[in-house]
């Protein structure tokens, strides 16, 4: 096991583990974008009191 080459359990593991990496990432952003929405709507409505 060489530092240039992966072994194909390495390989299954890194796909796996990227791809753990993005389904977080996606989660993460959602939820910042509906605290986003909620934020842009809160101050809407401040504003029209």
């Amino acid at each position: 096991m060489g530092r240039g080459k992966l072994t194909p359990q390495d390989e299954a593991m890194r796909t796996i583990v990227s791809s753990n990496i993005k389904k977080y990432l996606d989660i993460k952003r959602k939820k910042q974008l509906t605290y986003k929405r909620i934020q842009v709507y809160l101050k809407a409505q401040l504003v029209n009191i």
